[in-house]
């Protein structure tokens, strides 16, 4: 089946099945629930029952029940725990468009209890480490599916949930031109008069400045950095979607993620999930075929991996990393409600819902159908 074209500007060029569903999301904001996990213990339960843990770091759980983007969290968390936003550690981003609880981490002690602006606050024990992505275990959904087919929805979701093509979500890259992704294309190619004006045409608020880095840093650091990772989520899923039209089984040079947790170069004997690079600045591809597609793909932009050192804009920087081509949902359970679908499953941290999702409804206008 052919994605939308929002999809393929996006890099997701495919599907692993071929069946639909058809179906909208979001038709109530509480059709989509995330629950951050961190050594086993839910955010929502850890509101209520404490977290029982040790360390230097104060341990927090934070509800938001209002759409709320992750950089407007941050800020609002940071004045109502009365805290420096850069001393607030958390493990990832949620959607935006969620009921959402999540753990964040400070090596100062806030307010123990807070709520504004759709959001509560609570202190529930230490931790060991301060919270960054990556280090949490992941995220449980709890997602409503409505006008869908419910056999459909139910065959598709117990098909998906062992093995879907793990792309960056739409949220990564936004909906609407200029993309994130296009904007971090022009910050790597140095064009830093066109990245203004893109995102003063996505309405930022742009302190016009002769000297360009000084009115991109205007914007802040964290939307810059942000914008150039969004274009190496698009060359990942771009690889990905070449991957999974020809050869989706490791090659020869391939890395692979083993069920031990290491990871190992493949030489057609190890067992593994086949890791797709996230392009950077110190990424080496020893698959020909991978790296061919890759030097492909950056000559098309005019980038070349040593862009990704910023030295106009440092903190933007990329060295690269890997990540799974595959994932799978865990633990999947499915409640039929007539023509609505709700279902709940477990993601490691990392990968997207609406990813998982969008192989079952297979949307052919992800905006209006809540994508």
């Amino acid at each position: 089946m052919e994605p939308p074209d929002i999809d393929k500007e996006l890099g997701m060029m495919c599907y692993l099945t071929n069946d639909f569903s058809s179906g909208y999301l979001r038709r109530r904001l509480s059709d989509f629930l995330v629950d951050e996990v961190l050594d086993g213990i839910t955010a929502s339960s850890a509101m209520r029952n404490g977290f029982d843990g040790k360390g230097g770091y104060f341990l927090y759980v934070i509800a938001k029940t209002m759409p709320v983007d992750f950089l407007r969290l941050k800020s609002v968390v940071s004045s109502l725990l009365g805290i420096r936003v850069d001393k607030i550690g958390f493990a990832g981003m949620k959607d935006k468009r969620s009921i959402s609880f999540q753990f964040a981490t400070s090596e100062v002690r806030g307010r123990s209890f807070c709520k504004g602006d759709g959001i509560t606050i609570r202190l529930v024990g230490k931790y060991d480490k301060f919270l960054a992505p990556g280090i949490g275990s992941g995220n449980k959904f709890i997602i409503g599916i409505r006008e869908t087919c419910p056999e459909k929805a139910v065959n598709l979701a117990k098909l998906a949930s062992r093995g879907f093509l793990n792309f960056y979500g739409y949220q990564r890259f936004g909906y609407k031109r200029p993309f994130n992704h296009e904007i971090g294309r022009m910050i790597l190619q140095r064009r830093f008069k066109d990245a203004l004006e893109a995102l003063a045409e996505r309405g930022f608020k742009v302190t016009p400045e002769s000297d360009y880095i000084r009115s991109l840093r205007s914007v802040g650091v964290g939307i810059l950095r942000i914008l150039v990772q969004s274009y190496q989520s698009f060359l990942f899923n771009k690889l990905l979607s070449k991957r999974a039209l020809d050869k989706l089984n490791p090659m020869e040079g391939d890395l692979v993620l083993g069920r031990d947790g290491w990871v190992r170069r493949y030489d057609g004997r190890q067992e593994g999930t086949l890791l797709i690079p996230v392009p950077g600045a110190y990424t080496k591809v020893k698959n020909p075929y991978m790296d061919k597609l890759l030097k492909e793909m950056l000559k098309e932009d005019n980038i070349s991996l040593d862009d990704f050192l910023i030295k106009e804009i440092p903190e933007c920087s990329s060295l690269g990393s890997l990540r799974p081509g595959i994932s799978i949902a865990k633990d999947l359970k499915v409640f039929v409600f007539g023509k609505t679908v709700f279902m709940s499953f477990f993601l490691n941290s990392g990968s997207y819902a609406t990813v998982f999702v969008r192989e079952i409804v297979k949307p052919r206008d992800p905006e209006m159908c809540g994508f």
